[in-house]
């Protein structure tokens, strides 16, 4: 075609066959990204459900105050420092409350 010729039914059918293949490359590689994206999503939603979950159920264990607890300042670090996890991790808190 460079010299003015005409493409051959060949080269017409090889040049649609080549644009077809990276059309569908775009088109997977959009879906990648939406399916990441959905991912993230659902990953985010099923850890709130699960830390709003756990607080339901256990809320007053995990989140009273010291006051309330009435512990020494060993046991109220302790607390805090299991607050922190809990927060951070609310299964993995829940799993250590049950384990002891």
């Amino acid at each position: 075609m460079a010299d003015g010729q005409p493409l051959s039914k060949n080269q017409t059918r090889e040049f649609a066959h080549r644009s077809d293949k990276r059309q569908n490359n775009v088109n997977n590689e959009k879906q990648r990204e939406e399916a990441t994206q959905h991912r993230r999503e659902n990953d985010g939603k099923a850890r709130q459900q699960e830390t709003e979950e756990i607080r339901r159920r256990y809320g007053d264990l995990l989140w009273s105050s010291r006051e309330t607890a009435n512990v020494s300042s060993e046991s109220s670090s302790r607390l805090d420092r299991w607050r922190t996890l809990a927060r951070r991790s609310p299964s993995d808190a829940a799993s250590i409350l049950f384990a002891r």
